[in-house]
């Protein structure tokens, strides 16, 4: 019989899924709302930066050395931050991203999906006094089923407003 280690490495798409959910475990969950942690982390020598062309929108972008499946880190202008990556087995992130969460004490609520499950939204909440963070999970197939690419969409919620008092 196979262990775990002989088996995810035996399965590629099992690695990157890790290494993506890693990488968002470092980056956009750990530092979504303080982009002064996000730059510092950013910048480690392990990112290198990217033209921007590559965002679509104003911001920056790292690739991320020496980890499988082309892994990417965006920091966009208006507050989002992403992550993304190739060859991604799909069942293989969730299992990962859940295990991260509950390491770190934290909730991942699935909030809803699209039709064919491309689309997926989540709440996670951190312990206090982090705010919690909307994650847009994308996931783009490719041939014969394979997962092309996986990205990574969070930002920091605004904190709730106290509610109006009456007089």
């Amino acid at each position: 019989m196979l262990g775990a280690p002989a088996v995810a490495a035996a399965v590629p798409g099992t690695v990157a899924a890790g290494a993506l959910a890693r990488l968002f475990e470092r980056t956009c969950f750990r530092d979504a709302d303080d982009r002064r942690a996000l730059a510092g982390e950013l910048a480690n020598g392990r990112y290198r930066p990217v033209p921007d062309g590559a965002l679509g929108r104003p911001g920056r972008a790292w690739g991320v050395a020496g980890e499988p499946g082309h892994l990417m880190v965006l920091a966009y202008d208006d507050g989002w931050c992403g992550n993304g990556g190739t060859g991604i087995d799909p069942h293989a992130l969730t299992v990962s991203l859940a295990r991260l969460m509950l390491a770190r004490h934290a909730t991942m609520r699935l909030m809803g999906t699209d039709a064919d499950g491309r689309e997926q939204r989540y709440l996670l909440t951190r312990p206090a006094p982090a705010v919690p963070i909307a994650l847009l999970v994308l996931l783009q197939p490719g041939a014969a089923g394979a997962l092309q690419q996986a990205t990574l969409f969070t930002a920091a919620m605004p904190p709730e407003a106290p509610p109006e008092r009456h007089r």
